[in-house]
């Protein structure tokens, strides 16, 4: 998307979308400067024009190649940390270098430090360096940075989202996840789920979020017991991984799946979803991982024989020899 165009695009995008100038500017830059981007005169920065167009659900994906060489090594980085705390790798060094590039008070932007504090609470979150509540304190902040009057009650009234606004709501439920506070974050998986599915989403952007949000809240349910909704859940995640080829997060969801028809005592279902489960992560390469489902998928079979093995013997002698038969 050329530079002279993002202005514009974002103008149709939010007429076609029927939402004001605030909606999608709050937090990010005032009605008057959006107004100026809208109309061309004015060229935003790399991190504003990515805010302004995921908000809308647009593909953001060329727009570093007409940044500056100073943006193109911020946007850079951020790609790498996205990638490093998405693997569970040690990003510190990345950390500082991304906060050196922005430590310049006159050029640093809000969402440039919002970036910051996410990746450092998400950090100190990983890998256990932190108290929750730190990290739960940390990434409110960081969100209002951007949505100033964020209530966690009130998740539902935030119309749109950028990638890291998203990212910001996801951890903090699985904070409260960990912290056992588990309606809460359910009430904020499912703000997110339903978000991503209502908007208007270009797959490479929002939507590479939501199979990971979608494992998430199957995870919650299945802690709460919703085995019917975690079911119907992991089907939604499923379908869309198979539509749009998102394969990375499908074993997950299969294995997910098998958990909630174990417990609805959907046995041979269970098993067809940790073979395929066994199966994607064995193309994918994760040895460990497959010596585990392995393990499971073998003892699952076992009971299932024995269940049927019961049943054969509790029909009465007619059936049997029809059976038989």
């Amino acid at each position: 998307m050329e530079i002279y165009r993002v202005g514009e695009k974002i103008k149709e995008e939010r007429a076609r979308r029927s939402f004001s100038q605030e909606d999608v500017c709050t937090g990010i830059c005032s009605t008057g400067t959006l107004s100026r981007i809208e109309n061309g005169t004015q060229k935003p920065n790399l991190k504003m024009q990515e805010a302004l167009l995921e908000r809308l659900g647009c593909s953001t994906e060329n727009l570093v190649f007409f940044a500056s060489n100073e943006e193109a090594e911020k946007h850079n980085l951020e790609l790498e940390l996205g990638v490093l705390t998405m693997h569970r790798k040690p990003i510190g060094e990345k950390l500082r270098e991304y906060a050196g590039l922005i430590s310049d008070a006159s050029v640093t932007q809000g969402l440039e430090k919002q970036f910051l504090l996410t990746m450092e609470a998400i950090c100190g979150f990983y890998s256990r360096e932190w108290e929750l509540s730190r990290v739960f304190e940390q990434l409110e902040g960081a969100l209002r940075l951007s949505v100033p009057n964020y209530e966690e009650c009130k998740v539902t009234s935030i119309k749109l989202l950028t990638n890291t606004e998203i990212t910001i709501l996801n951890n903090l439920a699985l904070v409260l996840y960990r912290q056992e506070e588990h309606v809460r974050a359910i009430s904020i998986m499912n703000y997110l789920v339903r978000y991503v599915e209502n908007s208007d989403f270009n797959v490479e952007t929002t939507g590479k979020k939501y199979p990971m949000l979608i494992y998430n809240l199957a995870r919650m349910m299945d802690t709460i017991g919703s085995y019917k909704e975690m079911h119907r859940t992991c089907d939604k995640g499923i379908e869309f991984c198979k539509k749009y080829g998102r394969l990375a997060a499908m074993p997950e969801l299969f294995y997910s799946k098998a958990v909630a028809c174990q417990k609805l005592d959907k046995i041979p279902e269970a098993i067809e979803c940790l073979e395929y489960a066994i199966c994607l992560d064995k193309i994918m390469d994760k040895r460990d991982i497959v010596d585990e489902l392995q393990a499971e998928y073998n003892e699952l079979l076992k009971y299932n024989c024995k269940i049927n093995h019961e049943h054969h013997n509790t029909l009465p002698q007619e059936q049997i020899q029809s059976a038989e038969a």
